[in-house]
């Protein structure tokens, strides 16, 4: 039998929730495996249930009611659903008509540039696609003028900048095409040993 892939949630819900059967063909979206269906005593779903877009929620046997003495985070974070409680991830996913979920991005990594929505990571994906042990990282930047600009991040000082553009322009609309690429020989990281990207935006101010 093939391998199961699971996918925990974040600390509102630590548990395993989500379950995908592995098989050929698998099913991907821009290299993306499919995170499946719920588990048992688990629910996924979306805001709309008509829906097969739109922000991933979860409830289920073990998720947690609130936060701890913080009652506006969980007002934004918590609604009521159908009876039941429900977790706004913050990560927008999509549906397929099997029922089957993928994960896309999260919220606040979209944007639009000249009114068309860009998904910062489908950006990532094609440009990582021509790097050797290094990754990129699309963020907005409003210049003086307030216009939005869309920069990329590369933490690898010898990638070939017009190679990754050519690349991305045979994969992508004009507007998800970064107006400026920028080479670091590393990311700046958070207290999580996460890449931040707020203090990548303030480099650019």
């Amino acid at each position: 039998m093939l391998p199961f892939i699971m996918f925990t949630a974040t600390t509102e819900n630590t548990i395993f929730c989500t379950n995908y059967k592995v098989e050929n063909p698998i099913k991907e979206r821009k290299g993306i495996i499919s995170i499946g269906k719920s588990m048992e005593n688990t629910n996924m779903s979306f805001l709309d249930e008509k829906a097969d877009e739109g922000e991933l929620l979860l409830s289920g046997k073990f998720l947690t009611q609130s936060y701890w003495k913080n009652e506006e985070k969980t007002h934004e974070a918590f609604i009521q659903k159908d009876g039941k409680t429900f977790y706004k991830t913050g990560d927008w996913c999509l549906k397929d008509n099997d029922g089957d979920y993928f994960y896309i991005n999260r919220i606040d990594f979209q944007a639009k540039i000249n009114g068309f929505r860009v998904e910062l990571a489908e950006i990532e994906y094609f440009a990582n696609q021509k790097l050797e042990n290094a990754i990129s990282i699309a963020v907005i930047h409003k210049d003086q003028h307030n216009n939005d600009n869309l920069i990329l991040f590369i933490n690898d000082i010898n990638s070939d900048e017009e190679e990754i553009n050519l690349h991305l322009k045979n994969n992508l609309q004009e507007y998800c095409i970064p107006s400026k690429i920028i080479k670091l020989e590393t990311f700046p990281t958070n207290t999580s040993g996460k890449i931040d990207r707020n203090e990548l935006k303030k480099s650019l101010s």
